[in-house]
């Protein structure tokens, strides 16, 4: 089975960690968890924000 995997990232630098995770099957199946980022990653950008519309609040 085909299937694609997603993930955002905080932002576009290098210094940037994933947020979410989001997979669909070709059936139409899917699932999207949060990341939550440990306590040393810093890296948000609200211009990658703007793209994925996942607030930093949410976490």
């Amino acid at each position: 089975m085909i299937f694609f995997l997603d993930f955002e990232a905080s932002s576009l630098s290098k210094r940037s960690y994933p947020i979410e995770v989001a997979w669909v099957f070709e059936d139409g199946r899917s699932e999207a968890s949060l990341i939550k980022p440990a306590p040393q990653w810093d890296d948000w950008d609200p211009a990658s924000e703007a793209i994925h519309h996942i607030s930093l609040d949410e976490f």
